[in-house]
């Protein structure tokens, strides 16, 4: 099979290098649909787009709902947290 080593931007249409997009596991190769230029153009035209202010209401209206939840799932997920743990360190000393 062969590697690909360009992908094409959906707004400029030109043919780039892999490392010219930004990573997203849920796109083709793992790379976003617009190219870091184009990226950039797009966030800066529309900087109210990804901004909501909702989400940080929610939580500040929420807070001790969200500590509950937090420490809840923490203490579900204790051991599998632990051994994830130790393996990214295990990992990291190989390096």
């Amino acid at each position: 099979m062969e590697e690909i080593k360009t992908k094409k931007c959906r707004v400029c249409g030109e043919e780039k290098e892999l490392d010219a997009f930004v990573n997203h596991k849920g796109c083709k190769f793992g790379k976003d649909t617009l190219c870091k230029e184009c990226r950039q153009i797009y966030l800066k035209s529309s900087p109210n787009v990804h901004k909501s202010d909702s989400g940080k209401k929610y939580y500040e209206n929420n807070k001790e709902k969200h500590k509950i939840g937090g420490k809840k799932w923490y203490e579900k997920n204790r051991d599998k947290i632990l051994s994830d743990e130790k393996i990214r360190r295990e990992e990291k000393r190989r390096e």
